[in-house]
C-alpha cells in the first residue's frame, strides 16, 4: 500500500459531498462514507480487511456532524505514514446552499442548533472555518454535476496520469452578484452595450447578430488578446502549484451580452487546446431559463 492516495473529502452539508464521493468510486477508490474516524487507524492496521491491490486508493466521506473540527488533524495523524493523504474541502455559498436544501427538503444536520436554515448554515460554516482555512478548498457554488466531476477526477488523476487542467469559464452580470464568482475576474462594462439597441436587447450573446455587434467594438480585439496573453503566462503557474482547476469569470451590467460573448470566445480559443478541460457556464441566461 506504499504511496497508495487516502482521501478525505469534508465540507459544507449540501455542498457535494456525496457527488465527490460517487466520482472517486468509480475512479477505483473504495468509498467510505460516515464511516467512524476514530476507527480509520485500526481499520489499516491490517492490510487483508480492505484487499489494497484491487483499488487504485481509498476515500473517506467526513461530514461535520462525526467529528470537531479541532480533532481532525490528531485523527490524520494517526494513519500509517505509507499513505498519501490527501484533504479535499468542498465549500459553497450560503445563498446556493439554502436553495440546495430548500429544492431537496432534507433538514440541514445543523437544524436543532439553530432556528432557522440560514442560521444552521451560518453554525456550520462557522464550526468548520478552520479545517477550510487549513485545507485546499474547492468552491461548487457554480459548479455542475458534470464539473465536479471532472474537477475531483483531474486533480485525483493528476499525479498518476497528467490529467488536463479544468478551464472554467463563467458569465455574469455585476448587478447580480455581491462577491466576484471566479479565481480571475474580468469586467467588460467598458464595451457598447447591445442591450441599448432594440433589436438586440432580447438577444444574448450566444446570438451570432449580438457577437457581431460586441466583437466590432473598437476595443475588444485588444482586451480578449490581453486576457489570452494574461492566462497563457499565469495557467502553467497554476499547474506547477498542483491546482487542478482555474475559474475565470467575466461581468458585465446583466450577463447577458457582452460577457456571454466574450466567455465564448475565450471558450473558443481554448477549447482547441488538448491540455485542457473546458466548462462554460452562463449565470444570468441559466437564470432567465429557470425563470421562464
Amino acid at each position: 500500500m506504499v504511496n497508495k492516495p487516502l482521501t478525505f473529502v469534508i465540507g459544507h452539508s449540501g455542498a457535494g459531498i456525496t457527488s465527490a464521493l460517487k466520482v472517486l468510486q468509480d475512479l477505483g477508490f473504495l468509498v467510505m462514507d460516515n464511516f467512524p474516524l476514530h476507527l480509520i487507524s485500526s481499520l489499516f492496521a491490517d492490510p487483508k480487511n480492505l484487499d489494497p491491490d484491487r483499488y487504485i486508493g481509498f476515500a473517506f466521506g467526513v461530514h461535520s456532524t462525526q467529528f470537531h473540527p479541532r480533532d481532525f488533524p490528531d485523527i490524520l495523524s494517526t494513519l500509517p505514514p505509507e499513505f498519501k493523504v490527501d484533504v479535499i474541502f468542498l465549500s459553497c455559498s450560503k445563498e446556493v446552499l439554502e436553495q440546495r436544501f430548500s429544492v431537496t427538503r432534507r433538514p440541514h444536520p445543523f437544524l436543532a442548533k439553530a432556528s432557522s436554515l440560514k442560521e444552521s448554515i451560518a453554525y456550520e460554516q462557522r464550526l468548520l472555518r478552520p479545517l477550510e482555512e487549513a485545507y485546499e478548498v474547492i468552491d461548487t457554488t457554480y459548479l455542475s454535476p458534470i464539473m465536479l466531476s471532472h474537477l475531483i477526477g483531474a486533480r485525483c488523476q493528476s499525479d498518476q496520469l497528467n490529467a488536463p487542467m479544468l478551464l472554467i469559464f463563467k458569465s455574469f452580470g455585476f448587478k447580480h452578484h455581491i462577491y466576484m464568482p471566479g479565481d480571475y475576474v474580468f469586467d467588460v462594462r467598458f464595451l457598447k452595450n447591445p442591450y441599448f439597441i432594440k433589436d438586440l436587447r432580447d438577444l444574448t450573446g450566444l446570438d451570432h447578430q449580438v457577437r457581431k455587434y460586441v466583437q466590432s467594438d473598437p476595443h475588444y480585439q485588444g482586451f480578449l488578446q490581453h486576457v489570452i496573453t494574461f492566462l497563457n503566462h499565469t495557467i502553467p503557474l497554476c499547474q506547477k502549484e498542483k491546482r487542478s482547476y482555474v475559474r475565470i469569470a467575466v461581468g458585465c451590467t446583466g450577463g447577458v451580452h457582452r460577457s456571454v460573448t466574450a466567455v465564448e470566445d475565450l471558450q473558443q480559443h481554448y477549447q482547441e487546446e488538448a491540455s485542457f478541460l473546458i466548462h462554460t457556464h452562463h449565470d444570468s441566461l441559466e437564470s432567465r431559463h429557470q425563470a421562464s
